[in-house]
């Protein structure tokens, strides 16, 4: 994230506030039979048809190994986009960002109709129904 927080810094003045979901205590808690513990390795356990090393790819691993380890237990983890939010309009970013999750949840088997959307502050939140 420290990469991400200075080129966002420097390019939109302002810092990601979203929370994090760290792939590697995850795959070192419930997939301790792997030799390492990289995405590329979690993406090969799961036989997952995705690239790696971009975002998107690199999400949608994390978001298997996230719901995998759901089953286990109760994660404190939960999905929210933080950015400015007036339901009355949105911005072309705002936009491009709800049309990157869908996307990520398409891909990760999630349908559209599975979203839910709210306010809350500031942020809007999208959760799995």
């Amino acid at each position: 994230m420290g990469f991400i927080q200075i080129e966002c810094s420097n390019s939109l003045g302002k810092t990601v506030k979203n929370d994090v979901i760290d792939a590697l205590p995850l795959a070192r808690k419930y997939l301790p039979q792997l030799p390492n513990k990289k995405l590329v390795t979690v993406k090969n356990y799961f036989n997952l048809d995705v690239g790696s090393h971009n975002a998107i790819d690199d999400c949608i691993v994390t978001n298997h190994l996230y719901q995998y380890c759901r089953q286990f237990e109760e994660l404190k983890y939960k999905y929210a986009v933080k950015f400015s939010y007036d339901p009355r309009e949105l911005s072309d970013k705002e936009v491009e960002y709800l049309n990157t999750i869908v996307n990520i949840c398409e891909k990760s088997n999630i349908n559209k109709s599975q979203l839910s959307m709210r306010t809350s502050g500031t942020l809007l939140v999208i959760e799995k129904k």
